[in-house]
């Protein structure tokens, strides 16, 4: 959900804007709650919006995954087939490294 706020209506003293903030962040958070239970926000005072397929996009993505994505992978299949141990360790160390950001939980 995405609304616009008019700078007027934020307070400049720091208890009130405070406050605000802290009544901003349980309104998301009750939107969210009613997504997580309801699996919409429809219901939850925001209307259904129907967005029309595109089957052009469709067709770019797969000329990409064509163009750039089968020769890519047929490069990494003979690099991994043709190099050394050490460099075939190092390729899966770099991985590695690239990926650990998606197994960080950070709080």
């Amino acid at each position: 959900m995405i609304s616009r706020i008019p700078i007027s209506e934020i307070p400049t003293d720091v208890e009130q804007c405070n406050n605000w903030v802290h009544e901003l962040y349980r309104k998301k958070d009750e939107t969210f709650e009613y997504f997580a239970r309801h699996g919409t926000f429809e219901g939850n005072g925001l209307p259904r919006v129907e967005v029309p397929r595109n089957y052009y996009d469709l067709i770019i993505e797969l000329s990409w995954i064509t163009i750039l994505g089968i020769p890519s992978v047929i490069y990494l299949l003979k690099f991994l087939y043709t190099s050394s141990i050490v460099a075939q360790i190092i390729f899966i160390f770099i991985i590695f490294i690239g990926n650990l950001n998606r197994f960080c939980f950070c709080f």
